[in-house]
């Protein structure tokens, strides 16, 4: 747990089901970086209307038969929980209200872009770097965090909209640590970076802060 004098460092990570890796399909680069901020949009649109997402979430439900669900590519994944936790998150976001939007930070997205590299590279999963670097180190490379720092970690997915349900939904964490994330009151910023895996096919790193000032534009 790193600690920042007296602010709680937070970090999430989240494991998505495995998917093969094809050599012949590649998104270039541009493509990614405007998936990335439509990632944080999306993200946006959850915070900013709850009401919205359980709509959301009622459709996606029609996705499952039993534990298993189809994506929007048509491939088919084995869930932990099922459709139980997909009403469950739909309880949580009936109990919420609207909250502030987060803003999107270029450094906070080079820091998740270093440790997407790192990952993928070395095919290591989790928050700590080959360099024992954690989120909070990363970011501050290109800025400087305040108050709060967490990190989610997603595998699997690479649509907005799919990788922001599969947060909100959490399935196989106890402690719906994704979730959480995408609505603390006290984060005010988000960094998003995306890119294929060779192993997991896609990788989403989103980090969040309370305040950020980025020094490397």
């Amino acid at each position: 747990m790193f600690i920042k004098s007296i602010f709680l460092y937070v970090f999430i990570f989240m494991h998505s089901p495995v998917f093969g890796y094809s050599d012949n399909y590649k998104i270039p680069d541009n493509h990614l970086t405007k998936l990335s901020k439509e990632i944080a949009k999306e993200i946006n649109i959850a915070r900013k209307d709850p009401q919205k997402y359980v709509l959301i979430l009622e459709e996606f439900k029609n996705k499952y038969d039993g534990k298993s669900l189809k994506l929007l590519n048509k491939k088919i994944i084995t869930t932990k929980e099922g459709t139980r936790v997909v009403d469950e998150a739909i309880k949580f976001l009936n109990k919420i209200s609207s909250m502030p939007p987060l803003k999107f930070s270029s450094g906070m997205s080079k820091g998740a872009r270093d440790h997407i590299n790192d990952i993928s590279s070395t095919n290591i999963t989790g928050h700590k770097g080959k360099d024992k670097s954690l989120p909070g180190i990363r970011i501050n490379r290109f800025g400087e965090w305040k108050l709060a720092v967490g990190e989610n970690i997603c595998y699997g997915f690479n649509t907005a909209r799919e990788i922001v349900i599969w947060m909100i939904v959490d399935d196989g964490f106890p402690t719906r640590g994704h979730r959480i994330n995408i609505y603390r009151s006290d984060f005010r910023f988000v960094g998003v970076a995306l890119q294929e895996h060779p192993l997991y096919e896609f990788i989403c790193v989103i980090t969040f802060a309370g305040e950020y000032l980025d020094t490397n534009n």
